[in-house]
């Protein structure tokens, strides 16, 4: 419910807007009645109210004065003001700060309820619209990580890292991945990413989830944030644990740096999982690459070419290349863990590639990492060349298409404000892409331009109004968003296939 807070100098007035208005009908909580704008200012603060209805003429701070301080400090609160003073010059200055509406006294009980009514109104749609905003930019973000973690690294994530991360080309990050703990479980319930950020003063704690399995936070620290220290990640690691809970156990990669450096990031932290080589804190796994050296791994190229094999949607490249990585391998004695790791790795940087030909990684990452290593060695390099080769089937037969969270953040602005006069300029700017490259992916996942489908929303929901209610043709043209009955006939008829007095009748 929604609360409202009143001000009048007059407890007679204060008196009849308590029961001339039907709060709660309207859907408000009285929550509070102030004598002066001072007192008003107080009790602001301590009910933090959805709409504030005052006189203008008020001892100690006038009601002019209380809107201005209150559109300052809580710029979301509606604001109505009540005057015996019929002045232009006041209503004018009432909406220069924000007022919602100026009602003259003696006070009308229906104009009254209509006011409170407008600003109820108005509350729910910027909240919504808040909701929306708030939803669309939590899919950025999570894209964004996603994205460069698993190493794409193209221009628009990079920006995207900047913009909405915080993430600059010199900010510090290392990557804290979650591991099961000693009954192989991952404790996940009660887990909390976000009370680990008020650690440290500029340290940010910016939770990923690959999958169920794959999932922690990147610890990030600018030129002015803390040091990356081990002791700080201990500690975060205990701020992260669900309260009566044994710490977590978590494996940890070096020091990084800036967007670029998210995916280096995340496959040592991947490998130091994998290999579990022991450190000083039980449960504490450590990326140590002066190990990795002395490791007798195959060579980079032969990676590059299992990789682009992939790509190529070449599976019999693949199973050669990966017969001959595994060849590699088979020489390096006592090494492993870090053999795993090596494995584990190009899985990741195939992921990439899917991930580029629009692959949903969330299943592929399941599919791959989800399942412990068998005990043969044998029978896990079979099972390792059989997933990548289905990974080089699967874009060879150009299979599947990932839900794009940018566009399906454009398509939950659509549907709250179709209505609305719209172009795609204005979601472009909401989620801050360029309308061009918005439209391109817009078009990419629904097969049809945003305009179109614009259109075929709104001649839906008028379809629903045309069946449901008794409304004319003229005003539902308008609440479904055109600006003339002869614009809304035309598109009618262009989609349905006959005017919407005949749709209306049939």
């Amino acid at each position: 419910m929604l609360k409202a807070l009143i001000a009048d100098d007059e407890p007679i007035v204060l008196e009849g807007l308590r029961w001339m208005i039907d709060w709660k009908r309207l859907g408000f909580e009285l929550v509070g009645e102030a004598c002066d704008g001072e007192e008003a200012l107080k009790l602001m603060e301590e009910c933090r109210p959805d709409l504030i209805m005052t006189d203008i003429r008020m001892p100690v701070i006038d009601g002019l004065a209380l809107i201005r301080q209150a559109s300052e400090r809580y710029p979301r609160t509606k604001c109505i003001i009540l005057s015996g003073y019929a002045d232009f010059e006041y209503a004018r200055q009432a909406a220069r700060y924000g007022a919602s509406n100026y009602i003259t006294k003696p006070l009308d009980e229906e104009e009254l309820e209509k006011a409170v009514e407008a600003a109820a109104e108005a509350i729910r749609c910027e909240s919504a619209e808040l909701r929306s905003r708030k939803v669309a930019e939590a899919h950025i973000r999570e894209e964004t990580v996603t994205r460069l973690l698993l190493g794409d690294t193209r221009e628009e994530w990079v920006r995207s890292a900047r913009l909405h991360l915080n993430l600059g080309e010199h900010t510090r990050v290392r990557c804290l991945q979650l591991l099961p703990g000693k009954d192989g479980v991952l404790q996940t319930a009660g887990w909390c990413p976000d009370g680990a950020g008020s650690l440290e003063p500029g340290l940010m704690v910016l939770p990923f989830r690959i999958t169920r399995e794959h999932q922690g936070v990147i610890l990030a620290s600018g030129s002015a944030g803390p040091s990356l220290s081990a002791e700080l990640v201990s500690r975060v690691a205990a701020a992260l644990r669900p309260p009566g809970q044994e710490p977590p156990y978590y494996s940890v990669s070096t020091e990084h740096r800036g967007p670029y450096g998210l995916h280096r990031s995340y496959q040592e932290a991947v490998t130091a999982g994998i290999c579990k080589l022991p450190t000083k804190e039980e449960g504490v796994y450590l990326y140590q690459d002066k190990l990795l050296k002395n490791a007798a791994l195959p060579p980079e190229e032969l990676k590059a070419s299992i990789l682009q094999a992939i790509a190529g949607g070449n599976p019999e490249g693949v199973r050669h290349f990966s017969k001959a990585c595994f060849a590699a391998i088979s020489g390096n004695q006592g090494a492993e863990g870090w053999s795993g790791a090596y494995l584990s790795t190009v899985k990741l940087e195939a992921l990439k590639v899917l991930l580029e030909h629009g692959a949903d990684v969330e299943e592929w990452t399941k599919r791959w990492f989800a399942a412990a290593p068998y005990q043969d060695p044998g029978v896990n390099q079979c099972r390792w060349i059989k997933e990548l080769v289905a990974a080089a089937e699967w874009v060879a037969a150009g299979k599947g298409a990932r839900t794009d969270t940018t566009v399906q953040a454009a398509l939950d602005y659509i549907k709250l404000h179709y209505q609305e006069k719209m172009q795609l300029q204005h979601i472009a700017d909401r989620l801050h892409l360029n309308p061009a490259y918005l439209g391109q992916r817009f078009k990419k996942q629904l097969g049809v331009p945003f305009h179109e489908y614009l259109h075929s929303v709104r001649i839906e929901e008028a379809k629903k109004l045309l069946r449901r209610t008794d409304l004319k043709i003229a005003d539902i043209a308008a609440r479904v968003g055109y600006p003339d009955t002869d614009s809304f006939t035309s598109k009618f008829k262009a989609i349905t296939g006959m005017l919407p007095s005949v749709y209306k009748k049939d």
